[in-house]
């Protein structure tokens, strides 16, 4: 009977030992390459080696097969056997191998061009709280420097002459840029028929008290 026993136990080792592929995987110089893809070709199956560069594939094989072993920066090694243990592979360096090189790099930033800004900016919410004003004209009046303003006009709802100073502005007409809130303001005056050449403002429709902040671009 113990013999019987010792002789299935012997026999299901062997079977064990036929269904699995193992083998090793180094470079050249004999060192391990831990992580080397081995694959049966034609198949999902495979395994990576381990620290010491062995493998091991659960895997029976009919006849003849082909494993195919992989490893970046190494050329691929193919092997066509019917055995299944000790399989040993020593892979070749591949330093012209692109495609399976990462190329990374720095962005680095280069300024064609720098134009100077300058931006005044007026706490409108602020200002109303302790003066009353009845148009944005008086409520920028002398609180934006290096911009000259004064009524266009003398007609009621009449626009505002926005003078930057210190020459052509942001658009090359002396006018500056105006934000209210966030949102850019058409500070441009209109002409209208019978008015007597008179022009008309966008901002004369703005409530001071209405309003948060004001940026001025000169």
């Amino acid at each position: 009977m113990k013999k019987a026993i010792l002789f299935l136990v012997i026999t299901s080792l062997s079977l064990y030992a036929q269904s699995i592929i193992s083998g090793n995987v180094t470079d050249e110089s004999g060192n391990p390459l831990i992580g080397a893809n081995v694959i049966v070709e034609g198949t999902v199956v495979g395994a990576a080696t381990d620290i010491d560069g062995t493998f091991s594939i659960n895997y029976v094989p009919e006849g003849e097969y082909t494993l195919l072993v992989s490893y970046f920066g190494y050329k691929d090694q193919l092997l066509t056997t019917s055995d299944t243990q000790n399989l040993n592979f020593v892979l070749q360096q591949d330093v012209f191998d692109m495609d399976k090189v990462v190329v990374t790099g720095i962005a680095s930033e280069r300024s064609i061009g720098n134009t100077e800004v300058s931006v005044s900016r007026v706490d409108a919410s602020e200002l109303s709280e302790t003066n009353s004003f009845s148009d944005m004209g008086q409520l920028l009046y002398g609180k934006v420097a290096g911009v000259d303003i004064r009524k266009a006009s003398g007609n009621v709802g009449g626009g505002w002459r926005f003078d930057v100073r210190a020459g052509g502005g942001l658009n090359g007409s002396e006018q500056p840029v105006i934000y209210v809130d966030g949102i850019r303001i058409d500070n441009a005056e209109y002409n209208t028929s019978f008015t007597g050449g008179q022009g008309f403002s966008t901002l004369a429709d703005l409530n001071p008290e209405d309003i948060e902040s004001i940026e001025v671009l000169k």
